[in-house]
């Protein structure tokens, strides 16, 4: 526990482990599901193994927040 400390407040470490989490979500659900990619990255895979409406509330307020910012910086790339 405290190596993941010590991790959580190196702010390079911090950032590289939440890609490598981002990264496995990705692989698990995109593209087919990109809310479930998104919520796997907030909620962990177990968190959104079963339907939307039984996700916890904050990854449900997570996901309503950033597939349509993700959505919005993908149509402004082209």
């Amino acid at each position: 526990a405290e190596r993941v400390t010590s991790i959580m407040q190196d702010p390079e470490a911090n950032a590289a482990k939440g890609y490598e989490w981002l990264n496995t979500c990705f692989k698990l659900y995109w593209p087919n599901d990109p809310e479930r990619a998104f919520g796997c990255y907030n909620g962990g895979s177990g968190g959104v193994s079963g339907p939307k409406s039984s996700w916890p509330a904050e990854t449900q307020r997570y996901v309503a927040l950033t597939v349509p910012a993700y959505n919005e910086l993908k149509a402004s790339n082209g």
